[in-house]
């Protein structure tokens, strides 16, 4: 009960308890569906089977396998759109598919001469690899 003093008339007014509306649970999805999964790991492999078609890298055909199975992926909803491309991102390294050249990254080889120039620290990457 609180006291407010009104007027210098003292009146007592009943204090309402507050109810605190109960929480809904809280649903954590820890795994993927599995399922789903699959439909873009089939369309990935199936793009993989299919023969490099002529005047491309099969690094590059195997890139874009990769690029569309990562598409599908989002596009079905198997996990976050972050995760996914984390997922693809992990797959295309431990693969090979992306390479770093620092070489080409300081500019020492240009994409004329794929060979380093003489007396360069440049490492060999420089040059166009299967």
């Amino acid at each position: 009960m609180t006291t407010h003093d009104n007027n210098s008339t003292a009146s007592t007014i009943p204090e309402k308890p507050t109810k605190t509306p109960p929480l809904a649970p809280v649903r954590v999805k820890i795994f993927f569906d599995w399922k789903r999964a699959l439909i873009p790991v089939i369309i990935g492999l199936g793009m993989l089977l299919i023969p490099t078609p002529g005047g491309l890298e099969p690094r590059a055909w195997h890139m874009l396998a990769l690029f569309v199975a990562t598409i599908v992926a989002i596009i079905a909803k198997v996990m976050p759109m972050g995760a996914v491309c984390l997922v693809a991102l992990t797959i295309s390294g431990l693969f090979g598919l992306t390479r770093w050249c620092p070489a080409r990254a300081t500019s020492a080889c240009s994409p004329a001469s794929p060979t380093p120039p003489s007396g360069s620290s440049a490492s060999p990457c420089c040059s166009p690899g299967p």
